[in-house]
């Protein structure tokens, strides 16, 4: 499923994010 695929790439963009600052 591309959508899953998706949901995965979002959430490796939002722990690298998370990384970056710590809030």
């Amino acid at each position: 499923m591309i959508s899953f695929f998706w949901i995965m790439v979002a959430l490796k963009i939002n722990r690298e994010d998370r990384e970056g600052r710590e809030d």
